[in-house]
């Protein structure tokens, strides 16, 4: 509103007056109290004051144009509250007209990328940001599938190649013991009758190295881990997170996962519950090493860095840690 009324008051290209006052403590008092005089001015002697009649009367502050038309166009480009009072931000005169040209020439810039006429700009860019948040919802959920279907691909080449002589020759070891395993059980079976028709046997025994639990034997936990490890290109950690955590719902399996962009380096470190290590301090170590920072928890933690060069080896570096028994 005031605004108007002084974009009003410069097309009318009032004057503006000036005149020296003396008593100006009392004269500024009596016109402040009339709600005339926007300062308040205290000290004594003479005081210089412009007056725009029938609109405004101030004390002097500075350089003061001769009519109302000189200013120009004002323009007020934003506010807000501060301190209990109102912070305007305006320009007058050229300054104003500068700024509207600027305007003017974004909003048609932006306007032609929709092909399009500025005024129907605002509209149309609503439309686009939320037709992209619809996208992107979609694109998470594509990404999650795509991170299942990656790590069910990364267990089949693990299980299916030489991921480690060692891994092969465990599963060759168990694909014979299996052909064995219903002569096992008959000759177990065997052993129990002949000692129950045995006298003074005790079949309650349970220290018989031939009862339950064999003498090979391993626990769960005891397992050697299934450890996957690839190095991607230009990869978010988002989607390197996604795999990993696809792959930790798999029993027994710790991921060790990174990506190279541009001279940066991504890592995301994770292992299914019943998996052993502490990844977090993994992190640590191989952030260390390619001069970044990561951490988080003992079964998921991410991180990066640098030198790209060197991610290679500080993924196998922190798959041989995972593979040393824990003491």
């Amino acid at each position: 509103m005031m605004t108007a009324a002084a974009r009003r008051h410069v097309l009318h290209a009032r004057p503006l007056v000036a005149a020296h006052r003396e008593q100006a403590r009392r004269v500024a008092l009596i016109d402040d109290e009339r709600g005339q005089c926007r300062r308040r001015r205290t000290r004594e002697g003479e005081l210089r004051l412009i007056e725009i009649a029938g609109f405004d009367l101030t004390p002097c502050g500075g350089t003061h144009a001769y009519r109302t038309g000189e200013v120009g166009i004002i323009v007020v480009r934003s506010w807000e509250r501060a301190k209990g009072m109102t912070r305007i931000e305006f320009l007058a005169g050229g300054r104003a007209l500068a700024d509207y040209r600027l305007a003017n020439s974004t909003a048609r810039s932006v306007a032609s990328l929709f092909s399009a006429g500025r005024d129907d700009a605002p509209a149309l860019a609503a439309r686009m940001i939320d037709e992209n948040k619809d996208l992107h919802r979609r694109l998470r959920v594509l990404e999650e599938l795509a991170a299942r279907v990656e790590a069910e691909e990364l267990l089949r080449e693990f299980d299916s190649d030489g991921a480690g002589v060692k891994d092969s020759a465990e599963r060759d070891t168990a694909g014979s013991d299996r052909g064995s395993d219903r002569a096992a059980v008959k000759d177990s079976s065997r052993g129990l009758s002949a000692q129950r028709d045995t006298p003074g046997s005790d079949r309650n025994n349970p220290s018989d190295p031939e009862g339950v639990k064999q003498s090979g034997s391993t626990t769960k936990s005891d397992r050697a881990p299934r450890i996957i490890t690839r190095v991607f290109d230009n990869r978010e950690p988002e989607s390197l997170k996604h795999i990993a955590q696809a792959l930790i719902t798999h029993a027994n399996v710790i991921a060790l996962l990174g990506s190279c962009d541009n001279g940066t380096t991504r890592l995301v470190f994770a292992r299914s519950p019943d998996a052993r290590g502490d990844m977090n301090a993994l992190m640590r170590q191989a952030c260390t090493t390619l001069d970044g920072r990561g951490g988080g928890k003992p079964d998921l933690a991410q991180g990066g860095g640098k030198n790209p060069e060197r991610l290679p080896s500080v993924i196998a570096a922190a798959a041989e840690q995972c593979r040393e028994p824990s003491g």
